[in-house]
Parts: C-alpha cells; sequence; structure tokens
C-alpha cells in the first residue's frame, strides 16, 4: 500500500461543489477526481466464472401474498443449489421473513450451473408483478465494457478519459425490456439502447466472496440468522440517526449532507475532513458505535480498501473491527465489486467488510463495482426516510436520477451500481403491529389455502386439536411452544418450532 502514499498527500486539496442533480460541467469536475481510484484499482480485467456443470432450475417454494397493499406484488428468490441443499431451512425462512413483514407473494427458484442469459430468462418468466429480485449465493453477473472511461469528461486537459474498463453490471438483470449488445463478441456488452429504465430492484447475498476471512456456508448461515433476528424486531430500530463521512475531495459539496432526506436536518453526524478526529481511528471507532443506524462514506477506494485523508482503511479492517449500522451508502469507488476477491485472498470486498460479520449488525450496502458512485442523493434518501426498502429506494433513485435513454455519463457513473445485501431492508422496519405476546390456535384456518404458514408470537404458542392437513407446512415460533391435545401432524404435512420469537422493535 505504501506506494499510493504520495498521491494521497496531494489530493486533499481538490473538491467540488456541485447542486443536487449535477450538471454536465459537473459530471465533468467530479469525474476528475476519479483519477485517483483508477491509478488504485488500475483497471485490471476480472476473471468470468467458468460453468463446470450443466444449467438447471427448479421451483423449490411458493409463498402466496398476505395481508398487506402489496399482496398481489412480487419478490422473486432465485438461489444457487449448491448453497441452498446447505442451508434450505434458513434460505426459507427468509422467504417466510419477508411474506410475513412486507406481504409480498414469494416465488424461489434454485439452479445449477447458470449463465447471466439464462438466470435472465428465468427473470424473465417470472415478471408479471415483479416488485424485485433477491440472488442468493454465487451467481454470475452481466459485464459491460467502455473503451475508454469517462471519455469526454475526465481528466484534464482534453477530457481524454481515463482508458479500457469493465465490470459486473447489475442493471442488466434490472432492465428487460432495454437491448443489450456485444458488438465485438467478447462475451462482455458494450450497447445498451432502448428503454434503459430498470423495471424492479435487484440485491445479491453472498459470502462467497470474502477470500480467508470466511467460508461460504459459514458465512452465509450467520448472515440470515442475523437478518432475521432484523425482521422479528432483535435490532432496536427507529433510532433515526445517521452518519455522514466525507472526506476531502468533496467536503464542500451539499451533495454529501444528503442523507438529512433520511433522518432530517439534525438527526445525523457530519464528520469532514479537517475535523480534527477525522481518519482511520475514529472511523473504525464510529462503525462500531450504536448511535448510528446508517452511514455514509465519501472517499478515494479500490475495491478492498478506502482511503481517508492519508489513513489506509483496509477491508479487513472493517471486518475485523465490526460494525452496528444497519445500512451503509459507500460512495467508494469499486466498493461492491466482489469479483475481484479472490478465494486465496487475505481480505475480502469491502461491501462484504460491513456486512458479512457475524458479531456486527450489517444487513445492506449500495455502493458501484466500478470509479463512480451515486449522486442525486436526494433521490435515494426521502423514499427510503418514507419507509421504502432500501431496494425499492434504490430503484425509485434510478429512475429518477439516469435518463430514460442512452447517454454515456449515466454509464460511467452509474452502471456499477448495485445493492449487496438483503435489499428488503428498511429503516423503519417496526414489528410492534405484528409482534403479539402471545397465541392460541384451537383449530386449523382451513380458509387459508397457502402451503405454507408462518405464525410468530413473543412469548407463547398454544396450539390445541390442530391438524395439519396432507401438503401444508408450519414454521412455529415463539419463545414458548405447546403443542397440545390433538396435535397431529399427518405423513405428507411438516411442522418447525424456533424459539427466538419477535420483539416490539420501535422507539
Amino acid at each position: 500500500m505504501k506506494k499510493y502514499l504520495l498521491i494521497l498527500l496531494i489530493v486533499g486539496k481538490d473538491f467540488i461543489c456541485i447542486s443536487q442533480i449535477p450538471t454536465q460541467q459537473e459530471y465533468k469536475e467530479l469525474a476528475s477526481l476519479f483519477a485517483i481510484d483508477v491509478q488504485l484499482m488500475g483497471n485490471i480485467k476480472d476473471y468470468n466464472p467458468v460453468l463446470n456443470q450443466p444449467f438447471s432450475y427448479s421451483t423449490v417454494l411458493e409463498l402466496e401474498g398476505g395481508r398487506t397493499a402489496v399482496f398481489n406484488r412480487k419478490i422473486l428468490i432465485i438461489v444457487n443449489s449448491s448453497i441452498y441443499d446447505q442451508l434450505q431451512w434458513k434460505i426459507n425462512r427468509y422467504a417466510f421473513d419477508i411474506n410475513y413483514m412486507y406481504g409480498y407473494k414469494i416465488v424461489m427458484i434454485k439452479v445449477s450451473g447458470a449463465s447471466h442469459q439464462q438466470i435472465k430468462s428465468i427473470i424473465l418468466s417470472e415478471s408479471t408483478n415483479l416488485d424485485g429480485v433477491v440472488l442468493i449465493g454465487d451467481l454470475p453477473a452481466a459485464w459491460y465494457e467502455v473503451e475508454n472511461d469517462f471519455e469526454g469528461y475526465a481528466p484534464e486537459p482534453n477530457y481524454q478519459g481515463y482508458g479500457y474498463a469493465n465490470w459486473p453490471c447489475d442493471l442488466y438483470y434490472m432492465d428487460i425490456d432495454g437491448v443489450w449488445n456485444d458488438t465485438d463478441g467478447n462475451g462482455i456488452y458494450d450497447s445498451h439502447t432502448g428503454n434503459v429504465h430498470p423495471e424492479f430492484f435487484l440485491g445479491r447475498i453472498s459470502t462467497s466472496h470474502m477470500g480467508t476471512l470466511l467460508t461460504e456456508k459459514i458465512g452465509l448461515e450467520q448472515y440470515l440468522d442475523k437478518d432475521h433476528r432484523f425482521y422479528l424486531g432483535h435490532y432496536p430500530v427507529n433510532k433515526q440517526y445517521g452518519l455522514a463521512y466525507t472526506d476531502s475531495s468533496w467536503v464542500n459539496s451539499s451533495q454529501f449532507q444528503s442523507i438529512k432526506y433520511l433522518y432530517g436536518n439534525n438527526n445525523y453526524d457530519r464528520i469532514d475532513f479537517g475535523n480534527p478526529f477525522f481518519g482511520k481511528t475514529d472511523y473504525l471507532s464510529r462503525l462500531s458505535n450504536n448511535r448510528y443506524e446508517f452511514i455514509q462514506v465519501a472517499c478515494h477506494s479500490d475495491y478492498h480498501y478506502h482511503i481517508l485523508s492519508t489513513d489506509v482503511v483496509l477491508a479487513s479492517d472493517i471486518f475485523n473491527n465490526g460494525t452496528k449500522a444497519i445500512g451503509y451508502n459507500l460512495y467508494s469507488c469499486c466498493a461492491c465489486r466482489w469479483t475481484s476477491i479472490k478465494p486465496t485472498s487475505q481480505s475480502c470486498f469491502l461491501a462484504g467488510a460491513y456486512i458479512y460479520n457475524s458479531t456486527n449488525s450489517g444487513l445492506v450496502a449500495v455502493g458501484s463495482t466500478k470509479s463512480g458512485s451515486m449522486l442525486n442523493f436526494s433521490g435515494f434518501y426521502t423514499p427510503l426516510g418514507n419507509g421504502k426498502s432500501m431496494g425499492d429506494s434504490f430503484f425509485t433513485w434510478w429512475k429518477a436520477t439516469c435518463s430514460s435513454t442512452y447517454s454515456n455519463y449515466n454509464v460511467y457513473w452509474y452502471y456499477g451500481m448495485t445493492i449487496i445485501g438483503d435489499p428488503m431492508v428498511n429503516f423503519y422496519h417496526c414489528m410492534n403491529n405484528f409482534c403479539v405476546n402471545q397465541i392460541t390456535l384451537n383449530s386449523f384456518d382451513i380458509s387459508n389455502t397457502v402451503s405454507h404458514r408462518y405464525i410468530i408470537s413473543k412469548n407463547s404458542i398454544t396450539a390445541n386439536n390442530y391438524v395439519i392437513p396432507t401438503g401444508k407446512s408450519i414454521i412455529f415460533n415463539a419463545s414458548e411452544v405447546s403443542l397440545n391435545a390433538g396435535f397431529e401432524c399427518p405423513v405428507g404435512s411438516t411442522f418447525e418450532i424456533s424459539n427466538e420469537g419477535c420483539m416490539s422493535n420501535c422507539q
């Protein structure tokens, strides 16, 4: 890392002041700052994973819509079959959680040997009433390339650009009616035309690119457990306090104070370059402070470390330090570039460091797989502050920020944007209206035709004369579950008991 220190000492003089929605000139001025990140990253050409098994897929779980206004809307979960076979119960439990909390219809499909085109064909087949897609496990990405990144925008003189770049592009999955072309036939898209807006949101949950810090199975199991605890109310929410941590290049820009649209003008800490505490030690201390529910960091980065002033903050530093906030906006180039981490890497990618440590509270991060990141933050934080999920807010931001037709600056700035972690997380998640102290069941409700049911109580569930019909599956979740006289689970039906129980978590 020492070879970068000379560069770091001089970038602190640069800053750009921009409006809420950048103009063409502001895009040019901002893009000039990415010269540092391109030098850090070196425009490496990541490999595409080799498919070593035949393609197959099957639907493994379907849940009907529940009690809320979105009951006719759908979430599609696509799971890598190898990890599904190892963690089936906990992956299914995730589907039950979001079905119970939001009322979405759920379709879960497991896949083997899938290419990105085959993943997209599955999404197209389930696109009716689709609000979002969650990819679980190591699933492929479509890739996009440009011959000269930020051409016409940076750096001076003559804004000649930064040269060749390619990156994972999850917009490919979110846009189902645009035209994606690979004009040179090298397996990487280089043209996107037509209606380029996304039709829904997408997020990735995978611990397969965490280097030697975490194995895929243990990492995903631990993540799903803490995500489940979030939905059960075991994490307090509505603390309504955030942190904006901003390095020198952006310190004078009002853009980076837009977190106020999430929690209000007085409910976030603003720590800028120039603050006497600013730097690695202070940042790590704030990450492990439960004062914050959401953190936005703006600094130069590559995929596995931040630069804060002259300090290098490795992804492994963040992973080992622990994080207490639930969500993160990483205005940090390549922070979500999971593909650059090899199995033998002794570090991990930045977004993974924030959310995949079992001892932290991190659940979701938004950021980019390339140089560039989010701008027009208010278009993201406003819906998030109105109770929308991370995915819904990201989708709203994208449609508000990017033009409806192809534009080079959209590609350079935003085509690497993605969500790492659970896109269903929201920051006004309240179990108070769902979590009752006790439930008594005196018979099976045959009027509800759904095949799987999720029954949650804080203290106790008592089942009397409860006969589970053939083909039905029940999960009882309470501190104490009593199955009394008359309870039957005949062949062809199943039941499971968990003892976490829900909690009233809203402050």
